[in-house]
């Protein structure tokens, strides 16, 4: 099943004051609120990390599997923005457990629900060996 993420899947890894904190610290007069975009460029990140294995995924959201890395990507993107702001121990431990979740999903290790029965494999090999002498005249 594929999922929205949202400011309230943060929550869950964030506390309300800290989220709010990073959402406005550091904008421009008139500039809107990051989180809105920075959402969906980690989604269309994840997105594209299944499809290279699975083929396309064409709804919004992400495998509620990879949700977790999902927020814990959005969350390193935020503070990343700010400068002077660190992440933590366990929150850069967080985020890169989830960049190695995703290689895995991405060489085809692990099969996301919304994917499986839908890998990409070749449907035909050819066994025949080349010479040199079916290549003359190449």
């Amino acid at each position: 099943m594929i999922i929205p993420i949202s400011s309230d899947d943060l929550m869950a890894y964030l506390g309300a004051p800290q989220l709010e904190a990073l959402r406005n610290q550091a904008l421009a007069p008139g500039q809107p609120d990051p989180l809105p975009s920075v959402i969906q460029a980690v989604c269309t990140r994840i997105r594209m990390e299944v499809c290279s294995v699975y083929g396309p995924i064409e709804e919004d959201g992400v495998p509620e599997e990879l949700k977790d890395a999902a927020c814990h990507l959005c969350i390193e993107t935020l503070f990343a923005r700010i400068p002077g702001i660190e992440l933590s121990p366990k929150q850069r431990r967080s985020a890169d457990e989830a960049r190695r979740f995703l290689n895995k999903v991405a060489q085809g290790q692990i099969i996301p629900s919304t994917a499986r029965g839908r890998a990409i494999s070749v449907e035909r090999k050819r066994m025949g060996h080349t010479t040199k002498d079916q290549l003359k005249g190449l």
